[in-house]
């Protein structure tokens, strides 16, 4: 057992000026105490954990919210320890008592009435309360329980580690699930630590040795080739050793006037105690650095050739993106973007207002590129779609709309055009938005378009059998409700069920052939275009609906494709749907055919080229349209 420092509670009296009796502290072992668990300078202790409670939550809110709601949370875990380093090791429910504060707290001060917000402050609450409960156990030796023992300090290295990586990925992410599972498994180090004190110091000790080793062998190796083989192989290509010490006539004399009897070193042969002849100097002198330049060429090559396998991007650039450098970034703001909690399909606008680099969402509206200010007529325009008008893979001032707006000012036209897309969505989801939106201020021109998220229900497309259309939903909603519908059936069992009731059996789906899904997809496409047309009439708004282009009917091999014959099925399926459109849908599939270079990096999302002659073919076809409203406002 390791002693600690205890209050000596029959202390011997010890001579004190005015007779009073001192009372010392001495070291006396505890029997609560695993050996090797010297606790550190109080402190210290504090400030480690006020850094290990506090660094993780806060750089994890100030990344995914705001700087300043950061420096609160941090605040808020600095207070929690600091009060939590002032209390005695038995103030259990004192304790307690902080932790649970600062969780709410922590809640409380992120959750200001944002869904976003107060997902994150959930998340970071339960965060920060293990970080105190695994900290202050791992570094303030302070149990969170009664009956448990200090941790100890062997605890540390797999504290620090598991700490610092939640910090790391919480930085990273936007949910709180990993980060905070990283934190419970410090806190479980802890309580194992204070179980198995000297057998956890034990096998870490171990593990140390064995990973010590196996490191060294490993850059041993990686250095003997640069350090050691090839100056080797050098010197004995050219007949030269530095060490070899110089003779007569092939003999091992040396003769007495090339001897210096002052060495430099006390083993090896030190090249101060003979002298070399001069041509032995000279290729010393040359032949060396020419070797370093060769081995520095030897080992930049072969990193060359290492780097590119060792350190592959986890994503690759595709070849519709070739030379853009802005797609990395790009791509880490579409992730973010489009998944949870940014992204939440059950809201009527699933994309959260967001803010990065090249993807902003206010209102639910994607920004886009507008005319600057001028005396001329405005035209407002509202623009519907799936994830192609949203902008998949185009920057925001490089999307459909924005291209659109974009080639209408270079005729003089100024179109503010409002990005109403939505990743995901059919034709009557968004006519059901349009319905919505119409009740307010109405714009002089709306404009639809889809295609791929209706043919793509195809695959398969379920009806019921006794009826000739189903509710349509949008691709995964019906998943959901069926799962939703077959997880609540065993609380059926509990509900009090009145007499005579029952559940009745679901209905029977039948999944159509891809054909027959695609002409029921198409069937219900056009219901949806004229339930959109009805609206527009009765908001007394001109509408447009174009058909969009897919990869599947081009011939290019660096684009992404499925196997030959899901081509051809998939190629069929499109061309039997747009083979039923109705003559009022402006139909664009073919606009991207006459292009040999890459420009869909899927099978619908293009790069910002093909969404710019994607919105030429638009306009073109709206040319005359919008010059009569522009000169209807005039």
């Amino acid at each position: 057992m390791t002693s600690m420092r205890t209050l000596d509670t029959n202390p011997a009296p010890s001579p004190h000026p005015g007779g009073e009796t001192e009372f010392v502290w001495s070291t006396v072992p505890s029997a609560d105490e695993p050996a090797g668990s010297r606790p550190l300078p109080l402190p210290l202790a504090t400030a480690l954990t006020a850094v290990a409670a506090s660094l993780g939550p806060a750089l994890h809110v100030a990344v995914v919210l705001d700087p300043l709601a950061g420096l609160a949370t941090a605040a808020i875990a600095v207070v929690a320890v600091v009060l939590l380093s002032r209390l005695m090791r038995t103030a259990y429910i004192s304790r307690l008592a902080i932790v649970v504060t600062a969780v709410l707290v922590t809640s409380m001060s992120a959750g200001r009435g944002h869904e976003l917000v107060s997902f994150v402050g959930r998340g970071v609450g339960v965060w920060v309360g293990l970080g105190l409960l695994a900290s202050s156990w791992a570094l303030l030796d302070r149990p969170p329980l009664p009956g448990l023992r200090p941790a100890g300090r062997q605890t540390l290295p797999g504290f620090a580690i598991l700490t610092a990586m939640a910090a790391v990925v919480g930085a990273r992410e936007v949910g709180t699930f990993r980060p905070a599972i990283l934190t419970a498994a410090a806190l479980l180090v802890a309580a194992v630590g204070s179980r198995f004190g000297p057998q956890v110091g034990a096998m870490l000790k171990s593990v140390g040795l064995f990973a010590g080793n196996a490191v060294s062998r490993v850059l041993f190796t990686i250095l003997a080739v640069p350090a050691i083989v090839v100056p080797w192989i050098g010197s004995r290509l050219v007949g030269y050793d530095n060490l070899r010490t110089p003779t007569v006539d092939g003999t091992q004399w040396v003769p007495r006037h090339q001897l210096r009897p002052d060495p430099k070193q006390a083993w090896g042969r030190d090249p101060a105690v003979t002298r070399h002849p001069v041509g032995h100097r000279i290729r010393r002198r040359l032949v060396l650095p020419a070797f370093l330049v060769v081995n520095v060429l030897v080992v930049g090559g072969v990193v060359e050739l290492i780097a590119p396998a060792v350190f592959a991007e986890p994503d690759p650039v595709p070849a519709a993106f070739a030379g853009d450098k802005w797609w990395p970034g790009y791509w880490h703001d579409l992730e973010f973007t489009l998944a949870p909690p940014v992204w939440n399909p059950y809201r009527r606008q699933p994309v959260q207002d967001v803010a990065t680099n090249t993807i902003n969402v206010t209102n639910g509206i994607r920004r886009s590129w507008h005319p600057p200010p001028c005396g001329c007529s405005r035209l407002a325009v509202w623009m519907y779609g799936g994830s192609t008008t949203f902008g998949v893979g185009q920057r925001d001032d490089h999307t459909v709309p924005s291209e659109l707006a974009k080639r209408a000012w270079e005729d003089g036209i100024a179109l503010d055009i409002v990005n109403r897309g939505v990743p995901g969505e059919l034709l009557w989801q968004e006519t059901q938005r349009f319905g919505w939106d119409a009740f307010g201020d109405r714009p002089d021109l709306v404009i639809f378009y889809d295609g791929a998220n209706d043919v793509g229900r195809a695959f398969p497309e379920s009806v019921a059998a006794d009826q000739v259309d189903e509710t349509p939903l949008s691709p995964g909603i019906e998943e959901l409700a069926s799962a939703y519908q077959d997880d609540s059936r065993p609380s059926f069992a509990i509900l009090d069920v009145p007499d005579g009731a029952r559940l009745l059996p679901r209905r029977q789906l039948v999944t159509l052939d891809p054909i027959d899904g695609a002409t029921h997809s198409m069937s219900r496409y056009e219901r949806s275009r004229q339930a959109s047309e009805t609206i527009a009439r009765g908001a007394e708004v001109p509408v447009r609906w174009f058909w969009q282009p897919t990869q599947f009917t081009r011939p290019i091999s660096n684009e992404p494709h499925n196997s030959p014959d899901a081509d051809r099925e998939t190629r069929e399926l499109h061309e039997h749907a747009r083979s039923l459109l109705s003559p009022k849908v402006t139909d664009l599939a073919d606009v991207l055919d006459d292009y040999s270079d890459p420009m869909f990096w899927d099978g619908v999302h293009t790069n910002e080229t093909a969404a710019a002659i994607v919105a030429d073919a638009i306009y073109d076809s709206l040319q005359s349209d919008l010059a009569a409203l522009a000169s209807g406002q005039q």
